[in-house]
This record gives structure tokens, sequence and C-alpha cells, in this order.
């Protein structure tokens, strides 16, 4: 069965999490948990409205991996350091909710897909009009 590629890189992301220092697996906060359930929802529709275009899917599936990269190394910027308890006990939940303000700025950027822009945007690309045809 298909998986979205969300989906995949947040597995890959926690397996990652689970060779490294006990502080990072404790990086996975509600909120990031609730801002990543939407990146995969959002994910999956544009994987849906899109399953005909490969060059489109091709080139969003990079997209994501690039930014999920970005996304990581902007973590790794912000507590560079290697004992992540040299921030102390409130590592986790900051460095959660940061992946997690990190995610919602992408889920700003890929919700455009789902809702669509105006008629008459001339630079709109592959976003649809609102009232396009989409999958539910």
């Amino acid at each position: 069965m298909r998986k979205s590629l969300t989906l995949l890189c947040l597995y890959s992301w926690l397996a990652a999490c689970t060779n490294a220092q006990e502080p990072e697996k404790a990086a996975i906060t509600e909120n990031f948990i609730l801002a990543n359930d939407t990146m995969i929802y959002l994910s999956n529709f544009i994987v849906n409205y899109y399953a005909k275009d490969t060059a489109f899917i091709t080139k969003y599936k990079a997209s994501q991996k690039i930014w999920m990269q970005y996304r990581d190394a902007q973590l790794a910027m912000k507590f560079p350091a290697y004992d992540k308890s040299e921030y102390g006990s409130i590592y986790s939940q900051c460095a959660g909710d940061y992946l997690a303000a990190l995610t919602n700025q992408r889920n700003a950027i890929l919700k455009v897909w789902k809702t669509g822009i105006p008629e008459g945007e001339v630079c709109r690309g592959s976003i649809p009009l609102p009232d396009q045809k989409r999958p539910n």
C-alpha cells in the first residue's frame, strides 16, 4: 500500500531519534504530533489530488524531503549542544514546540494546495482554483 511521504519521513525521524540520546526522543510533544498529523492529512490530500501528475508528485516529494531536512537542521541550530541536558529539563518541551511551530509554517504553505487560490492569480502555478473539483 502507498504511504504518504510525510508519514514515512516521520517514521524515519523517529527511528533516528531512538538511536540518539534519550532527551531527543522526548522532543515529540503533543503540539508536534498535532502539527504533524495536519501535515500528514494535507500531504495525503495533495498526493490524491495530483495522483495522475507524476511530475508534480515527484517534485512535491522532493520538496517535502528537503523541507524535513531543513526542519531538523533548524532544530539542531537552535539547540546545537550534543548533550541536550545542557538546556535543562525543559529541552524536550522546547524542542517539540519548536518542531511544531516549523511544521505549522509548512502546513500554511501546503494548505493552499487544498483550499485553492483566487481566479485571476497569474502566478498560481500548480495550485488549483477554489472551485476546482477535489477529492475529499
